[in-house]
């Protein structure tokens, strides 16, 4: 399979590219930092969630059957929404570039478990209560990628993992 990785030099980028390449799948890491691993830098591109050009030209060019969506600023030291817009306007561009591969088969959103306070549990997978500017940047990531897969009719799944 050839997979799409996008934050591919964050700590589960590193480990998610390091088990596809063991398991012999052809694998891309787009991310703006040079990864983590020398063995990964064949694989990576730096290029940013927020080059919607480059993210495209590589979208094109590699032919995803699989993206995996890992790359957020994921600290809490923001101030106002603009710190976190590579969350919501780099999964934008994102999805726009995805446009250009018929090839894709599925993607996986990685969200965060802070769309909701801590300790809090939803009673459904679209009930959202964060209590920080990050949490609220993941809320209208995960509003985003409803509205605009549903629309294209792409096959997708939002994960939420736990604080690493």
């Amino acid at each position: 399979m050839r997979i799409l990785v996008t934050g591919g030099s964050g700590f589960i980028g590193t480990n998610l590219i390091n088990k596809l390449v063991g398991s012999g799948h052809e694998v891309v890491s787009i991310d703006v930092r040079e990864p983590r691993l020398k063995t990964h830098l064949p694989l990576w591109r730096k290029i940013s969630l927020l080059d919607l050009d480059a993210m495209s030209q590589l979208v094109v060019e590699f032919q995803p059957d699989y993206v995996v969506h890992a790359a957020a600023r994921t600290d809490l030291k923001g101030k106002t929404s603009e710190d976190y817009v590579v969350n919501t306007t780099g999964t934008s561009n994102l999805i726009a570039a995805l446009d250009a591969a018929a090839s894709i088969k599925r993607v996986v959103f990685m969200s965060s478990m802070l769309v909701c306070r801590n300790g809090y549990t939803p009673t459904s997978n679209v009930e959202y209560c964060p209590d920080t500017i990050y949490g609220k940047s993941k809320v209208e990531m995960e509003i985003l990628i409803r509205k605009r897969m549903d629309l294209a009719r792409r096959e997708y799944v939002i994960v939420r993992p736990t604080s690493v």
